[in-house]
């Protein structure tokens, strides 16, 4: 009888033994279990406004210094600075999520580019022919505007908190550019505006960046550098290239987690 009821203590303690390391294995198969990602093979689709500021690469210096050597034989005098021309930008976007963490990203962007120069500047003027000349001091703005359609084509590796980098080639198409002018002497000021000639039509490049994204909302920290010239080929010897840092605030009404 003992050698029974020992029999059945073994068995009981090995069937109990059984099921807690069944429940242990069970256990951390649940919590290994790989959650469902959410966000495979989705599309989604937002909105953007940011802000910009771009400026010319390339020998703006030279081409800013014949420009003052033309204004002298009208004497005309102007100290012109590059300065960078700030802007606001919108844009529809669409994004491509082949995981939680690999994106492909696009968007059509309007963008501002161009350069902006100001400086002190001062006329000589005769009233008439062996007259004495007369100076008039004056503030010269020249903002040199060039608006795009943009398009790239990024990859985006997403991290666990959120914060991503992106990086790809873009596509720039030219809708207009002006030629703004402002002189301001005195309390008296003036302004005047000509279409900018002789505009590449598209231009390419590339972009890279960093930002956070989380729950629909994100901010993109961007670089964005034009590889050709401003103008057509053979129109501008100076090889003026589009650069430009972009801020941008971003909605995706589609991401909830």
């Amino acid at each position: 009888m003992k050698a029974l009821i020992k029999t059945v203590i073994s068995t009981v303690i090995l069937v109990v033994i059984s099921l807690q390391l069944t429940a242990q294995e069970n256990k951390v198969q649940t919590i290994t279990k790989p959650m469902k990602d959410s966000y495979k093979n989705k599309l989604f689709a937002g909105f953007s406004i940011g802000m910009s500021a771009a400026w010319w690469a390339g020998a703006r210096e030279d081409y800013i210094n014949d420009v003052e050597e033309q204004l002298e034989m009208e004497s005309i005098y102007v100290d012109f600075k590059p300065i960078p021309r700030y802007s606001i930008s919108f844009a529809i976007l669409l994004e491509y999520c082949f995981s939680k963490h690999l994106r492909l990203y696009t968007e059509a962007a309007y963008v501002n580019k161009g350069q902006v120069y100001s400086g002190d500047g001062y006329m000589l003027y005769q009233e008439y022919y062996g007259s004495q000349a007369e100076r008039y001091d004056f503030f010269m703005r020249m903002k040199m505007r060039v608006n795009y359609v943009q398009i790239p084509l990024m990859f985006k590796v997403v991290t666990n908190p959120g914060i991503y980098f992106e990086a790809g080639p873009h596509l720039s198409i030219t809708t207009h550019g002006k030629i703004h002018m402002m002189v301001k002497a005195d309390d008296e000021k003036e302004s005047d505006s000509e279409k900018m000639p002789m505009l590449r039509p598209i231009n390419y490049g590339i972009s890279g960046g960093i930002g956070f994204q989380k729950k629909g909302f994100g901010i993109d920290l961007r670089f964005i550098a034009d590889f050709a010239d401003t103008f057509k080929d053979g129109a501008n010897p100076y090889e003026l290239k589009n650069r430009m840092v972009q801020l941008t605030f971003e909605l995706y009404p589609g991401q909830i987690d």
